[in-house]
Parts: C-alpha cells; sequence; structure tokens
C-alpha cells in the first residue's frame, strides 16, 4: 500500500489529473481503505471508481490454470469467481456510497467528478 500512496502522490505532484480505479475491492476493509486514502491525499474518495472484473482471455486462462492446479471443474470455478466479483462490486458501490454521503453529503456518482481536484 506505501508504494501504491507514493506513486499516486508523485504523479499528482507531477501535475497529471487522474481518476483512480479500483478493482473488486473488498466490501469489509474498503471504508477503512477510502478513509485512510483521504487522509494521505486530499478528496481521494470523491473521485475514486469502482470497476467490476470481468473474466477476459488472459483472466479466463489464468482461473483455468488455478481450477486444475485445485483439481475443481474449471466452468463451475470461473462462475463462482464470476458470482464473487459481482457481489464484490455491487457492495464496494454500496460501501462507497455511504461512505461518501456520511464524509461528504453526495453520493457515489452523483457528482462530477471532474470538478474535484485532487492533492497530496
Amino acid at each position: 500500500m506505501e508504494q501504491q500512496e507514493y506513486s499516486l502522490k508523485r504523479i499528482l505532484r507531477a501535475g497529471f489529473d487522474i481518476y483512480p480505479q479500483l478493482y473488486n475491492p473488498n466490501p469489509a476493509t474498503l471504508e477503512h481503505f477510502l478513509g485512510e486514502m483521504d487522509k494521505q491525499i486530499d478528496s481521494f474518495s470523491l473521485r475514486v471508481h469502482l470497476g467490476p472484473l470481468k473474466v477476459y482471455g488472459p483472466t479466463k486462462k489464468r482461473l483455468n490454470l488455478e481450477a486444475q492446479r485445485l483439481g475443481v471443474n474449471s466452468e463451475e470455478f470461473i462462475a463462482s469467481k464470476k458470482e464473487e466479483w459481482g457481489a464484490n462490486y455491487q457492495r464496494g458501490c454500496e460501501v462507497i456510497d455511504n461512505y461518501l454521503q456520511k464524509t461528504w453529503g453526495v453520493g457515489y456518482k452523483a457528482i462530477t467528478r471532474s470538478d474535484i481536484l485532487l492533492t497530496a
């Protein structure tokens, strides 16, 4: 995490306008993560975007190999991962919406993110 914070701060200090993306966040730790990142980078949570993980070619190959390693049916394994990732995304959207409502008084995706400047 320290390396990611360091990299984001360097990018911001260099003058780049960024929109951080989180894929498949852990709903159990997302609120804490957002709070910590807001301490490190002003308004981070207002500009971060959650993205759903999808099974693309390379991901499918990796999951097939993992299923083989575990000795389970590949199609069932991939289906369970899709379900898990979808649930994480949906719950993550709920968590970030609640966090933004509580912290900033706005809902997730209820604001124009280009109006928010990130500073480190």
